[in-house]
């Protein structure tokens, strides 16, 4: 599980930033992959701790087989420029991440219409997810939301505890 949950991280096209100092030139650095074409990537340029935690929910559920959880990643990966989508999607593709098929979808944004519906486990999970940071993000930025708070001091207390 281990392995899979670097690779998880790994895949990110910002995984470097969580491991910097997030000084303001990382942060012009992490700004400078968005998609300024796409709506969605508001949350990529201001809530990067949201971004990533909801990319990497996502991803373990595709991986888990929950298909409802393409639009969502398709979604994330519209955040940034097409060259970084492209270096993720070959990043899943090598380390065999998600299948061909899903794979297939990613690239081509080819998702079969399916009836809109809220899965509320998955809701609850992301939602716990995004405050109790069970993905290790080091928020070193000032914080603005609530969860990047709960967030950052459970990180510290398992940096303590470990």
């Amino acid at each position: 599980m281990k392995d899979i949950s670097n690779n998880i991280h790994n895949s990110s096209p910002i995984r470097w930033y969580w491991l910097s100092q997030q000084t303001d030139f990382d942060e012009a650095k992490r700004l400078s992959i968005a998609n300024e074409h796409s709506k969605a990537s508001i949350l990529f340029l201001h809530e990067p701790y949201k971004w990533e935690t909801i990319y990497q929910t996502c991803l373990l559920e595709i991986m888990n087989g929950e298909i409802s959880q393409i639009r969502s990643l398709l979604i994330l990966l519209s955040c940034i420029n097409e060259a970084e989508r492209l270096k993720v999607l070959e990043f899943l593709k090598y380390h065999d991440l998600v299948n061909a098929s899903t794979l297939e979808m990613l690239k081509n944004g080819d998702i079969p219409k399916r009836k809109k519906s809220i899965n509320i486990h998955i809701f609850l999970k992301v939602l716990f997810n995004i405050f109790t940071n069970p993905y290790n993000l080091s928020i070193k930025r000032n914080k603005k939301h609530i969860y990047e708070y709960s967030g950052a001091i459970i990180h510290q207390i398992k940096l303590v505890i470990n």
